[in-house]
Parts: structure tokens; sequence; C-alpha cells
């Protein structure tokens, strides 16, 4: 047996070779992926009315396919401000190749795609290395007295590269009142030190996954801390006790944005004089707005959180959500009609709002107007009719704010009805040629709006392109085609396409075979190829009145018969009728709206596959008279 003498330079050895090891199998276990966020901390300490941010990382990148990963971008903005910023390239070994320059720093407004000025910013640079891997790190301080929430913090970078380690810090007065939310954190720890709260939370990601369709919540297995201060300061004091107090201060926070100019005031009135109903006063106004504004995405102020006045919004014609949102509830108070300033989380399949979780989680304004059957849910970034609730906020809840606070409300969902989606049509097969399609599709819901953004969009020179896409027949050309004008009070839209398809039949020696014109849309994967849950966020409603016309010189060699399936998560029915030279497609198909889980899925996918065994096997054959 060999008695080692645990001199100090001996101990000091042996750890520093027991570290290269671990670190030496750290780095090969992150080599197996394309990149590697090896390490990010965050430090975020309130003091003195400031909050000041510490933020670093140390990504791996192993091969082109991440090369993107190198170009960074850090955002500010007026009221949160960068006090630092450096960064420098390094071998996988994590030995220094370069530092960053300044002159390699790009400074940019952070500008949207609708926006036409803002204030954020954000500095941009590149560390790319010709040889892979190589590792970019990178850490900045942010520095602010004008905030609302501590931290949403996600220490992930996307859905498909895993985290190796991610802490986070926060440090307030031992007296600072903070809501914690927290998920997937593997260790977390309070201490009290020098009247100060030290609080502190470690994680990694490593089950990655592509990002998927229908998903749910982009965040939904990833490590998650959101903190909230319980009273904070932005622009004025608030407070997030409850609903109550933080919709008190967005009041507060639009108080006295309301006056309109005179020349509005004078419409206003006329719209008063010439039309008595109060629903047809609210329609003129909703419309007014959107004929003469233009959504922008303003930050400008305090940071995009208080709207612009009414009267910016008349003189200029343009404004953000809540600057237009503002604009309509002035007209309408001008009118002595009450609209309500509405908070939410728009998108249409965004995951809910906690509302037992008091916070600022909302994206969007809309205004709320109560009628004597229902309320008004009025978009104003919008061009959609006035009774109708978009499919970019409806089914969720939201935050209605008025003179006494703020309260929970759930926007309706739309219904099956409005979602349906009718197709009609004849289409003329043939042996010798293409057939000839004329297909009539009467659309609803979020298919309808698209359709309406792209019929309205000025100078658009793919609008034909965009609309064929909406046959999903094979092969489809489109020859021409009418679009039946719609009432502006209209929800649903209605095209007539005329047009060939050269695949729609095939040749199996002398007779000819008709498969099936595509029914349901194809995102609907295996169950084993899912990660997250999806939600559906309106229904799948479809129904197929279609007549074939037989080609000249054949006879249709049996049909398939009638099949009608249901189950928990939906509908199928089809049937074919023969009359004379043509043969009548009935077909309707249906899947429910809702969050769908694993276990819930798979039953959903089961049925999607009966319903796909079905359409396979329902194939019409002409044989030759």
């Amino acid at each position: 047996m060999v008695d080692f003498k645990w001199f100090p330079g001996f101990r000091v050895f042996v750890v520093l070779h027991v570290l290269s090891i671990i670190s030496f199998q750290k780095i090969t276990i992150a080599q197996d992926e394309k990149a590697v966020l090896l390490y990010t901390s965050t430090e975020i300490e309130i003091r003195d009315g400031k909050m000041i941010s510490s933020y670093s990382f140390d990504l791996l990148i192993n091969d082109r396919s991440a090369d993107y990963l190198s170009k960074v971008v850090v955002p500010y903005s007026k009221l949160e401000k960068l006090n630092s910023l450096e960064a420098s390239l390094h071998r996988s070994d994590g030995s220094l190749i370069r530092k960053l320059t300044r002159k390699e720093i790009v400074d940019k407004n952070d500008i949207s795609n609708s926006s036409l000025y803002e204030d954020q910013f954000c500095k941009v640079f590149t560390l790319r290395n010709s040889t892979f891997p190589y590792r970019v790190k990178w850490s900045y301080i942010t520095e602010t007295s004008e905030f609302v929430t501590i931290c949403n913090w996600i220490p992930v970078i996307n859905s498909e590269i895993p985290t190796q380690k991610a802490k986070l810090r926060i440090i307030t007065p031992d007296d600072y009142k903070l809501r914690i939310k927290s998920s997937g954190i593997s260790d977390s720890s309070i201490v009290c030190i020098d009247h100060c709260t030290v609080q502190e939370w470690e994680c990694s990601f490593h089950n990655v996954y592509a990002e998927e369709s229908f998903q749910e919540d982009n965040v939904e297995n990833m490590p998650r801390v959101w903190a909230v201060p319980l009273k904070f300061h932005y622009d004025r004091d608030g407070r997030a006790d409850g609903w109550k107090e933080f919709g008190g201060w967005v009041n507060e926070l639009n108080y006295q944005l309301h006056w309109l100019p005179e020349t509005e005031k004078l419409y206003v009135a006329s719209v008063i004089e010439n039309n008595s109903s109060r629903k047809e006063q609210i329609r003129k106004l909703f419309y007014y707005v959107q004929d003469k504004t233009r959504y922008v995405n303003l930050t400008i102020e305090t940071g995009g959180k208080k709207p612009l006045p009414a009267n910016y919004v008349a003189e200029k014609g343009y404004g953000d959500c809540k600057a237009l949102t503002i604009y309509l509830k002035a007209l309408l108070q001008e009118a002595g009609i009450p609209g309500y300033y509405t908070l939410l989380k728009a998108g249409i399949v965004n995951k809910d709002i906690d509302d037992l979780f008091v916070a600022n989680q909302f994206n969007h304004a809309i205004l709320m107007v109560p009628l004597e059957s229902d309320s008004l849910w009025l978009d104003c970034t919008s061009n959609y009719p006035l009774s109708y609730t978009g499919s970019f906020i409806q089914n969720r809840y939201a935050l209605v704010v008025g003179d006494s606070g703020g309260s929970i409300a759930r926007i309706p969902a739309l219904s099956k009805q409005q979602v349906w989606k009718y197709r009609k049509g004849t289409i003329e097969l043939s042996a010798s040629g293409p057939a000839e399609i004329k297909l009539q599709i009467s659309t609803g819901g979020e298919e309808a709006e698209r359709i309406r953004y792209i019929c309205k969009k000025p100078g658009y020179n793919g609008k034909i392109k965009a609309l064929t896409d909406f046959v999903n027949i094979p092969s489809f050309v489109n020859d021409s085609l009418q679009i039946v004008e719609f009432n502006r009070d209209s929800e649903r839209n209605e095209i007539v396409f005329f047009g060939k398809s050269n695949t729609l039949v095939q040749f199996y020696g002398s007779e000819l075979v008709l498969p099936l014109i595509p029914l349901e849309p194809g995102f609907f994967a295996a169950p084993t190829e899912r990660t997250t849950r999806m939600k559906l966020p309106f229904p799948v409603c479809l129904t197929d009145t279609i007549s074939f016309i037989i080609p000249e010189g054949y006879q249709a060699a049996g049909l398939p018969g009638p099949r009608s399936e249901k189950s928990e998560s939906g509908i199928y029915e089809i049937s074919f009728t023969s009359k004379g030279d043509e043969i009548l497609l009935a077909r309707h198909f249906e899947v429910k709206a809702g969050v769908y889980s694993h276990d819930d899925y798979e039953n959903l996918y089961s049925f999607i596959m009966l319903v796909r065994r079905i359409e396979s096997a329902s194939t019409i054959t002409f044989s030759k008279l």
C-alpha cells in the first residue's frame, strides 16, 4: 500500500486534476449537441429604489448549424439603461482567442415590423470563429428605477439548446415584499445578511425538443422563476396585492389621457345626431378609428406601459394598441358611452394568464364596452367587424380596468358556427386532360381573418398565390378567382376559384382512380413526436359538398359505403351518392377546441388515424364503358 503525503502542492494538483476531468467530461457531453449554454447567471439587486441587474453567459457552439447563435442581441431602453457590456471569444477549453472591440458593437432601435419608431434599443455584436467548437462569453449590467416586474427568468436560449447550469440571485432589503412563482428548479435557498434578503435558485435544462404545432406554451417544460414586487414604482406608485389594486394603478396611469380636439368632438356630436341606437353609435365610432388610424408599436415616455393621449392619436393618425384603445374610449366617453380599458395576453395559441398570480402578464390592450344583453370586446388594431371577437383575443382571461380598480373577466370563445369552413363545388374529371375545378369556399374565424388581411393589404403582389393556398387540392393551378364582396359587418369571407389539376385522377391500367381531396389539416403528429401539450384554440370544422363529373366513356365501378364516427374529441361523416353522370361527395369533419394532455392527445390521434384510414380507403374507381 502506498501512503501519499498530502503536502499542499500535491493536494492542489489532485484537486485541479479532478476538476479538469470533470470539466472535460462536461464539455465532451456538451459537444454531442449543436450548441449548449454551459453557464448563465443573473443577479438582481434592489437598492435605493433602483433595480440593478447583472447578466453573464457562456455559450458553446459545436457546429455550423448553430453558428447563428454567435450573433448576440443585448436589449435596453431609455428607462433601463445599459451600464456595461463585455464579450469575448474562446476555444472549447476556455482559453481566450480575442475580446470584443467597441467598433464591433452596433447600436440599433429594437424596431418591430409594424413600428414607426420606438424607445427600445439594443446593442448587437457577432463573435464567430472559423473552427468548431468555440465558445462565446458575454456579460452586461442594466439599471432602472421604473419597474413592475423583478424578473421572469427562463434561462434557456430556445427549446432545442440545453442549458448545463443556471443561477439566479435576487437581493432585496429585508422588508421588501415579493410574490414568487417557480417551476423546474433543482435547488433554492434564502438567507438574511446585513438587513438584506438573498434568494438563490439553480437549475439546468436538458429535455430539449423542437417547436411543435399548436404548442400551448413555449416555456411549458422549461425552468422558470417569476418574481414581482408587491409595491412598485412605474411612472407612479402602484401595488400588486390583488387585481383590484393592480388595475387601480393602470387606471391612474391612464388618467387625463382622454382629451379630444374640437374637431373630434364635433364628429362625435354628428354621430349622435344621426344615429339614435347606442350600438350603431358604437359601430360608427369603432369603424371611424379603424379607418382613420394605423397601428404602430410605440414605446415612448414610460417604456410602453403608459398609453399616448387621445389627442396625439387624433392629430397623428397612428398609435399602438394602448393609444388606439384610449382614443376609442375618449370618443365613446364624449358620446356618453362607457368603455373599459382592458389588458390581456394576446396570441392565437398563447397560454392564458394565471389569474391567481397578480403580475403584469399582458401584451395587448383592447376596449370592453358593456351592452344590455352582452359586451363588446373591441380590438382597435384589427379590421374586424364590430361584434366579432378575433382569434387573437378570444377565449381568455382579461383585466378590465375602471375607476374602482381592476377585475378579471373572461372573453368569449369563438363558436363552432363562427369558424365553420364550407367547400362547395364541381370537379369535371377527364381521362385525357386536367380536371376542371370550380370551388366555392366560405370561411370564418382565423382563416377568414387571414383572407380579409390578404384582400385588404395594399400593393400585395402575392395576393393570388396566397389565396390559392386555401384551396388545398393537389397540383391545383388557379385560372381565375372571384372574391365575393363581403359586408363590413360580416364575419365570413367567400371566394370562388376556377382552375385545373393534372394529378387529381390516376391511371391504373385501363381504370381511373380518384382519391379524395385532402380533408383534415396535417398538424396532428404522432403522440411519440410531441413533447408539449397541444392547444387547439378554436374548433376545426369543415363541411364538403363536392360534385364529381364522371369522365366521358367511363362509369363508376361501385362507391364506398357511408361512414359516421364519433369520439370525445371529434366527429367524422362521409357519404357518396350517384346521380346520372355525377357523384356527390358529402363530408363533415370536426375536432373540439381545448388543451389536450398527453393522454387526451393519444385519444385524439387515434380518432385522426381512423379518419385517415377511412379517407385512404374511400377512393372511387372508374372503368371504361
